[in-house]
């Protein structure tokens, strides 16, 4: 078993190359960095601020410790920050920092634990989040590990702390136009199944789909039959309860992690009924197909 705790050079920027691919402006939308670390220094801290909405970190051999600094927007927005770790022939250590202690997340090793089961999402509560990464650099494979983060950072709207069954209520009729227009997903069809899932606290719904308005990636396999076109899943939290419905459904999803999130399901009746309204009094916030 490692011991986590080193004496590092503190708040010092080591690393010999560092890539980063930014899409965006003013608010980017994806960042990935790639880290390479300076053997010929005493384990070091680097420091790392991401300000994307998503992106990864590959550190190459993994030697130290990194500070990875969460931000989005301007100082003191309020958002929620999700993320998912792998280690390939290396130990870490993935802790929140807070004022005064580290509150550990996460330990990977290369035996068990390889991957994290599932991700972490936390609260910015007004203020950057800050991860402290650390890892056993007295490890002999360390020289080939390598430490991968996906994350995801998403803005949070309700100035009170986010409900924790907020996400569980049923969209109201502007949640719904706005999540059709702004949705990474956003597909007509029906429920194949519902599958509980108790260790990742989630349940994944198994969709056919008919007809697919929009869809950020390719997260749907084509299907050929019957007026199935396509088939794919996406993800709710097990707390909301979700139940198979028959019938046909208008689906809007997020993409996070490399998954697709469930955030709006009105009955296709209901879509219809209120895609004309909407367009009678001029209030739909995009096209309405």
């Amino acid at each position: 078993m490692a011991t986590w705790g080193f004496d590092y050079v503190a708040d010092t920027l080591v690393f010999l190359l560092t890539f980063s691919f930014v899409s965006g402006n003013s608010n980017p939308a994806r960042c990935d960095h790639s880290i390479w670390p300076d053997f010929g220094v005493y384990p070091h801290v680097t420091d790392l601020t991401v300000d994307c909405s998503e992106g990864h970190i590959d550190w190459n051999q993994p030697y130290g410790a990194i500070r990875l600094t969460m931000r989005l927007g301007r100082q003191g927005t309020h958002f929620r920050g999700c993320f998912i770790a792998t280690t390939i022939l290396a130990k870490a250590k993935i802790s929140l920092e807070g004022p005064n202690n580290l509150k550990a997340l996460v330990i990977l090793d290369d035996s068990k634990n390889k991957k994290m089961k599932k991700e972490v999402c936390i609260e910015s509560e007004h203020s950057d989040i800050v991860l402290f990464i650390e890892t056993d650099s007295a490890s002999s494979t360390v020289i080939a590990g390598k430490l991968h983060v996906d994350y995801d950072l998403q803005r949070l709207y309700n100035k009170f702390s986010f409900d924790n069954m907020e996400e569980c209520r049923p969209c109201t009729e502007k949640e719904i136009l706005n999540s059709y227009c702004s949705s990474d997903f956003v597909g007509v069809g029906a429920m194949d199944r519902i599958v509980e899932r108790q260790d990742m606290e989630e349940t994944t719904v198994h969709l056919k789909v008919i007809d697919i308005v929009r869809h950020k990636a390719t997260r749907f396999r084509r299907h050929s039959r019957g007026y199935t076109k396509y088939t794919g899943t996406v993800v709710a939290p097990l707390k909301c309860g979700i139940s198979h419905g028959s019938g046909k459904f208008l689906f809007t999803g997020k993409i996070r992690l490399g998954r697709t999130f469930l955030q709006c399901a009105p009955r296709l009746e209901t879509w219809h009924e209120l895609r004309k309204s909407a367009t009678r009094k001029g209030i739909n916030p995009c096209q309405l197909h």
